[in-house]
């Protein structure tokens, strides 16, 4: 292993924060393969990076208990999730995180996960590849007529920060622990 999971966890969490303040389609699109590796795959790379911590991952997020997702009566609606205060926020733990709905459009719920997916599966956030069912209804939202913004990149860019969010915690153990050099065993 070239790099220790914490070292490549330190990396990911830099990458992810350089590409959220770039800004442009093409690196929230790679941001969100950044995410996927953080928090989707199996195991996570925070579960790696975390063995010697022991940290309990948490994101703030906007409290939207009493809110239903939003409609334009046309067809489509979805909500914002990132708070912008201490009053309106929750913590809640990675599957409850990745299970929220956050966009539909017709019958079809997009969540967290969904969107994810389709940046790192559809997009080309890891590879692109044919748009699944889902990913084929959220390509029609994304069309111009339909929207003034594009809302894959709307519901990408509230993911990515709240995910780099939740990284801080672990990051900022990982950096306060001394390195003692060389290759670190992988367990």
């Amino acid at each position: 292993m070239l790099l220790s999971h914490e070292q490549l966890f330190i990396n990911t969490v830099q990458d992810l924060r350089s590409k959220i303040r770039a800004n442009t389609v093409y690196s929230l699109i790679r941001a969100c393969g950044l995410c996927r590796h953080l928090v989707l795959d199996s195991p996570t790379l925070f579960q790696l990076a975390n063995k010697k911590h022991k940290l309990q991952i948490r994101f703030r997020i906007k409290d939207f208990t009493d809110t239903p997702l939003s409609n334009d009566f046309k067809g489509s609606g979805g909500r914002n999730i990132f708070p912008y205060g201490k009053m309106d926020a929750i913590t809640v733990k990675n599957e409850d995180f990745l299970q929220i709905k956050i966009h539909f459009y017709g019958k079809t719920e997009f969540t967290v996960k969904d969107l994810l997916h389709a940046a790192c599966h559809y997009y080309g956030g890891i590879h692109a590849g044919a748009p699944d069912l889902k990913q084929e209804y959220l390509s029609k939202l994304n069309w111009p007529p339909h929207r003034e913004t594009n809302i894959s990149i709307w519901h990408m860019t509230t993911i990515c920060r709240i995910i780099l969010q939740a990284m801080k915690p672990l990051e900022t153990a990982i950096k306060n622990t001394p390195f003692t050099g060389g290759f670190a065993p992988q367990s």
